[in-house]
């Protein structure tokens, strides 16, 4: 496979007072497929039936995630080694990796009941749809004076315009 992309990256950094910071970012990232998502592999198993055949494999024609992001965080260093701060997020991510399948010829095999070449549903990654994602992260951490000891707590909120309804079989499991 063959891509190209610009990754521009932007970030500015405010200081408001010696002890609060705000940020700002905005970028675009790029993560390839696993490599064993992509390799060109297939496996076809023994005892094909005529009208079904089928096989497994990667998908060497694995575009990657690329995600389109925007952060603006705050952080207040209110004693040192102390702080808490506050980022919200939106990204936008298209190319999201989900099973599928396709159909294609392998090899030259020929379907005897049509004198065709035999067309097999290949279970494999394909690129999805997609999503947005967005939320809030939240950090704090906090040193005991000169002690060496503290605690440290964080928690990420996250949503996406892609809900998952488990009880809904009509739709695929992306989320």
């Amino acid at each position: 496979n063959s891509y190209q992309y610009l990754l521009p990256n932007f970030d500015l950094a405010l200081s408001v007072t010696d002890e609060l910071q705000i940020r700002f970012d905005a970028s675009r990232t790029l993560t390839r497929p696993p490599l064993n998502q992509i390799s060109p592999v297939l496996n076809v198993g023994t005892g094909q039936r005529v009208g079904s055949l089928v096989a497994t494999g990667g998908n060497p024609n694995l575009m990657p995630f690329v995600a389109d992001n925007v952060d603006l965080s705050a952080e207040w260093y209110y004693q040192q080694n102390s702080y808490i701060s506050v980022d919200v997020y939106n990204k936008n991510v298209t190319n999201f990796i989900v099973a599928g399948a396709t159909q294609q010829t392998i090899n030259g095999v020929i379907d005897p009941t049509t004198g065709a070449p035999g067309v097999f549903t290949v279970s494999t990654n394909v690129n999805g749809p997609a999503a947005n994602v967005y939320g809030a992260e939240f950090a704090v951490q906090h040193v005991f004076d000169d002690s060496g000891f503290g605690v440290q707590a964080n928690a990420t909120v996250v949503g996406t315009n892609k809900p998952y309804d488990p009880l809904n079989l009509s739709i695929s499991g992306f989320a």
